[in-house]
């Protein structure tokens, strides 16, 4: 028996949609890699420059610390936000692929 094209539409939509989601989902992946990969990079010790008297090197130190702080703060910030948008991606996602699951096995039957 020849399968219900509206299934067949339904299969392809589907699919099309749960692709949709899982590149939604790499994106947010990519997001917190990248903001993973700043905040490390805020965790290092600053690169050393030209000999500066040993005052003015802890005052350059300082207000870098500081600065990196205030940074790290921020891209913590982020990073939960981009975490929360995640799970919530993960979510569709599952949605989409058991939908998608589902209709493929109904038209499999017909």
């Amino acid at each position: 028996m020849k399968p219900d094209p509206r299934l067949t539409r339904l299969v392809i939509a589907a699919d099309v949609l749960l692709d949709l989601r899982l590149a939604e989902l790499r994106g947010c992946a990519r997001a917190i890699a990248e903001t993973r990969a700043r905040i490390e990079i805020l965790a290092r010790d600053p690169v050393a420059g030209p000999e500066l008297p040993p005052a003015a090197s802890a005052q350059i130190e300082h207000q870098y610390r500081l600065w990196a702080d205030a940074r790290r703060a921020e891209e913590l910030q982020a990073l939960a936000r981009q975490t929360a948008d995640w799970m919530e991606a993960k979510d569709r996602a599952q949605t989409a692929l058991g939908r998608s699951d589902v209709l493929a096995r109904l038209l499999a039957r017909k």
